[in-house]
């Protein structure tokens, strides 16, 4: 037996059979113009006009009946017909809106949190690249989307295009759109392998232009579509965001480029990671523990062994033109304090006495905030390298004491710019 449904004023009803669907009619409680849908119309089409009960009515009602329960102001006049681009344009925006956004939340979130896993994913050659991306990203903008749905009935794409879903009665939205978001991206959408999903987009559009339902689309909750709802802004949209895309593309190239040139550097104390350009190098200040680490730039160690092989210690004679090099070297290190209430201007004293040998202190301790940390700097000058500055911040938690002294040569904007941005990095290391 077929199943109908029928809509009386702004309420759908059903399921009844044909036969019961001409008894109301003949009671008139179904008017010419109410709607009707069975299992394999792809919308709900006039009764009055449908080819099985047309033969039905005797007159012209006179008696318009209200809206439909699921039509709202913008979807009047909407017609019974699927309109397959306009569903496209409405999913294609969706999908290049958001796909950025979740894109970009990822890779901050990579960064932050597993720097390895982001220089490994921006090495990758750009094809096989953007498969991952598009594979990995489709399935969490299902998720957003289905969000997007339940909060607010429509989707910035759907809003565009006028089309509009609808969610049986008594069935709980969230899992409704969830479960059909997950149906679109594994037979509308492929799961996102370009192998299938040229295969896909074909078959749902050739389904739909034959007047029938798209595989992922429930049997009694088809797709309303606006017929009178210009295209033209859904279209802009795409075009502007296709736009979008291109720049963020070649953006891409070059942040990975950057990327490429960086290193992972894992703090030996707690293990935390972070990234520091390639030509830092590192290793213990020696080799009976690993709570000293020394830093020393590529450019350094090369000037190191260039004045090593003229008969010199190291570059003591750097009198030679740095030029655009970065000569800059860094000592990090951590002590765990016997007790609790040790204050930081306390431990800088401490400091004063250990490293007397190595730097002469030239200005006082004064605090500073930097990545969030109350600190203690202070400046000073190498008593075992000419030209060479040094700066040492002192940060205290807890029972924990961390020092960084960088060493700058000719104190040049790049050096220096360079030193605030190793130290940044070094102290992400200990929140």
């Amino acid at each position: 037996m077929t199943i109908w449904y029928y809509t009386v004023g702004q309420e759908r009803e059903g399921p009844v059979s044909k036969e019961q669907v001409r008894a109301l009619i003949a009671s008139g409680k179904i008017v010419r113009d109410a709607y009707v849908w069975r299992e394999g119309m792809a919308d709900w089409e006039i009764v009055g006009t449908h080819p099985e009960f047309a033969d039905t009515f005797v007159a012209p009602l006179s008696v318009k009946p209200p809206p439909l329960p699921f039509a709202s102001k913008a979807l009047d006049g909407a017609q019974s017909a699927m309109r397959p681009w306009r569903r496209f344009w409405a999913r294609l925006v969706d999908i290049m809106l958001l796909g950025p956004l979740l894109a970009a939340a990822i890779a901050f979130t990579l960064a932050a949190w597993a720097p390895s896993v982001y220089i490994y994913i921006s090495s990758m050659e750009r094809p096989m690249l953007d498969v991952l991306l598009m594979v990995a990203l489709l399935p969490i903008i299902a998720v957003a989307l289905a969000l997007c749905m339940t909060l607010f009935d429509t989707t910035p794409g759907k809003a565009l295009a006028g089309v509009q879903g609808r969610v049986p009665h008594g069935t709980n939205r969230l899992f409704f759109y969830l479960a059909r978001e997950f149906r679109v991206w594994f037979s509308g959408l492929g799961m996102g392998i370009p192998v299938f999903l040229p295969i896909a987009l074909v078959v749902q559009y050739r389904r739909l232009v034959s007047s029938r339902a798209a595989s992922y689309d429930t049997a009694s909750q088809p797709i309303a579509v606006n017929a009178r709802r210009s295209l033209i802004p859904a279209i802009a949209l795409a075009v502007v965001l296709f736009a979008g895309h291109v720049f963020l593309w070649n953006e891409g190239d070059r942040a990975a480029t950057y990327v490429i040139g960086k290193q992972v550097w894992v703090n030996p104390i707690n293990g935390n990671e972070t990234l520091l350009p390639s030509f830092w190098n590192f290793q213990p200040l020696n080799s009976s523990s690993e709570t000293e680490i020394q830093f020393a730039t590529d450019d350094l160690l090369a000037l190191d062994a260039s004045a090593r092989a003229r008969g010199t210690k190291h570059a003591d004679d750097l009198n030679a033109d740095v030029g655009s090099r970065l000569v800059l070297s860094a000592l990090f290190g951590h002590d765990t304090l016997g007790w609790d209430g040790i204050t930081p201007e306390k431990y800088a004293s401490i400091i004063d006495g250990m490293a007397g040998k190595l730097w002469t202190r030239s200005s006082d301790w004064r605090p500073v905030e930097i990545e969030g940390f109350k600190a203690l700097r202070a400046t000073g000058y190498s008593r075992d390298r000419s030209r060479v500055d040094v700066e040492t911040t002192l940060i205290v938690q807890g029972r924990d004491a961390w020092q960084v002294s960088v060493s700058t040569y000719d104190n040049s904007p790049d050096q220096l710019r360079e030193r605030d941005r190793f130290l940044s990095a070094l102290l992400q290391t200990i929140k």
